[in-house]
């Protein structure tokens, strides 16, 4: 059993990326992409549906940057270093 897409958005600065994870999972287009002002119109059909999925959205996962040195985490080291002595 084959799964299509059809007229599937795609970013533009997210294509490159997607056209990477299509070609490796085994995935090819149905026609030729077609460039529009909000991004990039794809149909194709999918190869490995489960491995796709999963590299599409680590690719579309927002990263969140941890700040480990906060202001009161430098406050507490410093107490517990003092209350050591």
């Amino acid at each position: 059993m084959t799964i299509i897409s059809h007229n599937n958005l795609i970013p533009n600065h997210k294509f490159k990326q997607f056209h990477e994870i299509l070609c490796v999972t085994g995935g090819r287009y149905l026609g030729t992409p077609r460039i529009t002002p909000d991004g990039v119109r794809v149909d194709y059909e999918f190869g490995d549906y489960e491995s796709h999925i999963k590299a599409w959205r680590l690719c579309n996962q927002d990263i969140k940057e941890v700040y480990s040195n906060k202001v009161w985490n430098k406050v507490l080291r410093r107490l517990r270093n003092l209350l050591s002595i």
